[in-house]
C-alpha cells in the first residue's frame, strides 16, 4: 500500500519543521513534504502529487487562498486542511474543508489529515468561498467556464456574500443575486476561478438587503442539489451535474 503523502505549506521555518517532524514521528506511515509558500507547493505537487495539503494562509509569494484557487484550476485531487491564526467564524457541520486554529493542537492533526484524505476530490469553489468567509475577507471571487462561454462574480464583504451576477452567453441567459451565487456553487460545467477587487457592480446584483452568510448560501446550494439529484445530506454543492438554477427574488435596495 502506498504511503499517504502530506505536503505541509508554511512560511515560518521553525514551526513548519517542528510540525513536520512531529507528523513523521507520530505517523511513520506518512511521507511528509515541506513548502515555504504556495508557489513552492504547486511546484512540488506537480511532480509529487500529495494525498493531503496542510496549508497556512498568510505567506509571501503566494498565500494559502491563492494556492487553493490554483489547485482548483489545476483540478488537483488532494485533501486540503487550512490552518490560520486569523479565522473569524466557527466551523460548521458539512463545511467543504477543515480549518484549524493556530497554534495547532497537534494531537488532532492526524485525524484531521486522515479525514481530508478519505474525502479528497476536486477542490471546489464552495471550499474557496468557505475559507474566504472564515477569514472575514472582502474579495471578489471570479469564475468562468473553461471555454469562456459563461462567467460570474461573487463579492464578499467581511466574509459574507453581498453581490453576485452570472452571464451565460452560450445560453443567452443571465442571473443576479442569490440565483447567480447558487449557479456558481453548483455548476453544470467545469469552472476556473480567480480573485480580484472590483468596486463597480451593476444595480440589482445584491443577494439581499444585508449580506448573506456563506454558511447559509452553502446550505441553500446543498439543498437545491439534493432536490435535483437526490444526493445524501453531506454531498457537496459542487458534486454531480446540475442544470441552470431558476432565478430567485432579490432585493432592489442600493447599498
Amino acid at each position: 500500500m502506498t504511503r499517504p503523502r502530506v505536503l505541509l505549506v508554511e512560511d515560518e521555518a521553525l514551526f513548519r519543521m517542528s510540525v513536520a517532524e512531529r507528523l513523521r514521528r507520530s505517523n511513520p506511515g506518512f511521507e511528509v513534504l515541506e513548502a515555504e509558500h504556495g508557489a513552492e507547493a504547486l511546484a512540488i505537487s506537480k511532480d509529487h502529487p500529495p494525498d493531503c495539503i496542510v496549508t497556512d494562509v498568510a505567506m509571501p509569494v503566494m498565500d494559502g487562498v491563492e494556492l487553493l484557487v490554483a489547485l482548483h484550476n489545476r483540478r488537483a485531487h488532494s485533501g486540503v486542511v487550512v490552518m490560520t491564526a486569523f479565522a473569524v467564524t466557527q466551523p460548521f457541520p458539512g463545511a467543504p474543508l477543515e480549518i484549524l486554529d493556530k497554534p495547532l493542537e497537534l494531537g488532532r492533526l492526524h485525524g484531521v489529515i486522515m479525514r481530508a484524505i478519505d474525502s479528497r476530490g476536486l477542490l471546489t469553489v464552495s471550499a474557496i468561498l468557505h475559507v474566504l468567509a472564515a477569514l472575514g475577507r472582502s474579495d471578489t471571487l471570479r469564475v468562468q467556464t473553461v471555454d469562456g462561454a459563461a462567467e460570474g462574480r461573487m463579492q464578499l464583504r467581511h466574509g459574507a456574500v453581498a453581490r453576485a451576477f452570472w452571464i451565460d452567453r452560450e445560453a443567452s441567459s443571465a442571473a443576479h443575486g442569490v440565483a447567480a451565487a447558487l449557479t456558481m456553487l453548483s455548476p453544470s460545467r467545469p469552472l476556473v476561478a480567480g480573485l480580484e477587487r472590483s468596486e463597480v457592480w451593476p444595480h440589482g446584483t445584491e443577494v439581499a438587503a444585508e449580506p448573506l452568510s456563506v454558511k447559509q448560501l452553502l446550505l441553500m446550494a446543498s439543498a437545491r442539489l439534493r432536490a435535483r439529484v437526490g444526493g445524501p445530506p453531506e454531498e457537496s454543492a459542487e458534486h454531480g451535474s446540475v442544470g441552470s438554477i431558476p432565478s430567485a427574488s432579490v432585493s432592489d435596495r442600493r447599498n
